[in-house]
């Protein structure tokens, strides 16, 4: 029980960096976009979001089972097989899985570094106000990109899957482990309280 708690932390810690980085750039779209909305998940998040962090947390579990393995600790194994087990993946596929969710993960976080500067702007200059946030044309372009890429990811996870595999992710996603997510960013990320963007057209549905 000791080891299997020591597991669950060591996803959590890494889980949690990663969810931190998903939300650093705002959502601000909704008033801006003529393009219509995905249909809601259950738990009322933007099914382009679930799919950043779904991809988040295989990399989170893939990462705390490199801690295990380097502290000696069991349990490694399972942690990077959670998601072949939990949906029925043959090896082919979990590596198939795991390197979208790395190449999402990747194009994201190059993205994110090109948002910094522009995000540091906006906070400077909301920082001292106590009326509505400013929301800088430069963050709404920026989080289009955002939201394109994230489209993309799912487009190219559906390629690499197929189609019947892909509806079975699909279905996890939106149900299961929707029901694990916050449809809110944390309190302190940059305008934390404006609706989300909505989805391109075209995109999953």
């Amino acid at each position: 029980m000791h080891r299997a708690q020591q597991n669950i932390r060591g996803i959590n810690r890494v889980r949690s960096k990663f969810i931190t980085v998903v939300f650093l750039v705002p959502f601000c779209l909704a008033a801006q976009s003529s393009i219509p909305p995905a249909p809601p998940t259950p738990a009322g998040t933007p099914v382009h979001i679930l799919y950043r962090l779904f991809f988040r947390d295989i990399a989170a579990r893939d990462a705390a089972a490199d801690t295990a393995d380097s502290e000696g600790r069991p349990g490694a194994g399972d942690l990077r097989s959670w998601y072949g087990s939990i949906l029925r993946l043959a090896p082919s596929q979990l590596a198939a899985l795991k390197k979208s969710a790395q190449d999402c993960s990747t194009s994201l976080d190059q993205h994110q570094q090109k948002a910094m500067p522009a995000i540091a702007a906006a906070k400077a200059q909301n920082g001292g106000s106590n009326g509505p946030h400013v929301v800088r044309p430069q963050l709404v372009a920026l989080e289009q990109e955002r939201t394109a890429i994230s489209f993309g990811c799912i487009q190219n996870l559906q390629t690499a899957m197929g189609n019947r595999k892909f509806n079975d992710i699909d279905v996890f996603v939106r149900s299961t482990f929707a029901q694990k997510v916050s449809k809110l960013p944390p309190a302190g990320a940059p305008f934390a309280k404006l609706p989300a963007p909505t989805s391109p057209a075209g995109g999953i549905k």
